[in-house]
């Protein structure tokens, strides 16, 4: 072979190289593109599902009291002092029933530890870690001074106890905020009267 043939065919060779260097190129960004605008299709979609569904339970709840909406949104830990208008209670509460109706349709995730294993044996592991772990628990108080101990019966008793007063407390509060709303309704319908010029 001659050099002018060697040189010729290591040009070749280079050249192919280069062509394949630059397919990659061009072939990873589109991929990447493609993968962001699935995402983004995929949220879009979310989205106007959500808000439909959100639509649909509002219509639900439009026949319901207000004070209905203030008690099952306050049972929930939404605070509804904000609102002033039933449009308000009614988006909260539909929007608060589509997102527990998503949250029970999700599939439970799997923990590495509660993993289905190949050999069959998942069911025996589980138990017997739950029965460490409580074993664990139990020798951790035992250990503990007998002063100690009663404190800490004390402690769970009061705080069984708050949870009861926090339960009441809530449906009493719903109850007032009800009533309050009702009298501030006539304030309200003035204050609309005023700004749309109605007083004039």
């Amino acid at each position: 072979m001659t050099q002018g043939e060697a040189a010729a065919q290591a040009a070749g060779v280079e050249a192919a190289t280069g062509k394949d260097k630059a397919a990659d190129t061009t072939t990873g960004p589109n991929t990447a593109t493609t993968d962001h605008s699935s995402s983004e299709e995929q949220a879009i979609d979310h989205a106007k599902s959500f808000e439909e569904m959100v639509q649909a339970e509002m219509e639900n709840a439009k026949g319901m009291k207000i004070s209905e909406l203030k008690m099952k949104l306050m049972a929930k830990g939404v605070l509804t002092s904000t609102f002033c208008e039933k449009s308000e209670f009614v988006r909260a509460y539909a929007e608060l029933v589509v997102k527990e109706s998503e949250q029970q349709q999700q599939p439970p995730t799997l923990s590495p530890a509660s993993a289905p294993l190949s050999n069959g044996s998942n069911a025996a592991s589980e138990e017997t870690d739950e029965e460490d772990s409580e074993a664990a628990d139990n020798d951790g108080e035992e250990k503990w001074p007998l002063h100690v101990r009663h404190r800490l019966d004390k402690l769970r008793e009061m705080n069984d106890e708050r949870e009861e007063m926090m339960k009441a407390y809530l449906a009493e509060r719903a109850k007032l905020e009800a009533k309050y709303q009702q009298l501030f309704r006539p304030l309200y319908e003035k204050r609309k009267g005023i700004v749309l010029g109605k007083m004039d």
